[in-house]
């Protein structure tokens, strides 16, 4: 952060669901006076919870007091938003598996079900629904990976009803 490769950018966008990369990241955003507007999707549990979590990593990092001597509270430092986590970790409806398969298709960037899907739907959403709360356009999505979640089977029947041309397999079909 640093060496400036976040300057482009106005805000961060990466779900959440053990807290740990968000709290890094926030942590990360404050010392280095980046100033870029954090958000966070959860996956899972509440948004009080995560900002409960981060304020505890906070307060034993030592660096609860602000500059000028207020609390550091994690409410400053990140917005969470905790209404895209659908059925819960690890669930999906069929709308959103659909919905995976779509993003996927036009863009080419592999998404899972747990994080990335909920994380990507979170900010389109907050984009479409609250516009306002992003501090400017050039938005950078923060992809942790986890495609491991496609392995489940649980998309599978959904590839199996794409066109020819669009068939998307695990190798471990075509083996």
């Amino acid at each position: 952060m640093e060496e400036g490769a976040l300057d482009s950018f106005d805000d961060i966008v990466v779900a959440t669901g053990s807290g740990g990369t968000v709290c890094g990241l926030a942590i990360a955003n404050y010392l280095t006076g980046l100033k870029v507007k954090l958000h966070a999707v959860c996956v899972c549990d509440t948004a009080d919870y995560f900002y409960g979590f981060v304020d505890r990593e906070l307060e034993q990092s030592g660096l609860k007091p602000t500059r000028d001597g207020a609390p550091l509270s994690s409410r400053d430092l990140i917005a969470i938003v905790d209404s895209y986590k659908g059925l819960g970790y690890g669930e999906n409806t069929e709308e959103e598996l659909v919905n995976l398969i779509d993003i996927v298709n036009k863009t080419a960037v592999p998404l899972d079900p747990v994080y990335t899907l909920k994380g990507v739907r979170g900010l389109l959403g907050e984009l479409k629904n609250n516009p306002s709360s992003f501090s400017g356009s050039r938005i950078l999505y923060i992809h942790t990976g986890g495609v491991f979640g496609l392995y489940d089977g649980k998309v599978t029947p959904l590839l199996k009803q794409l066109p020819a041309t669009n068939q998307v397999s695990l190798y471990s079909e075509t083996t």
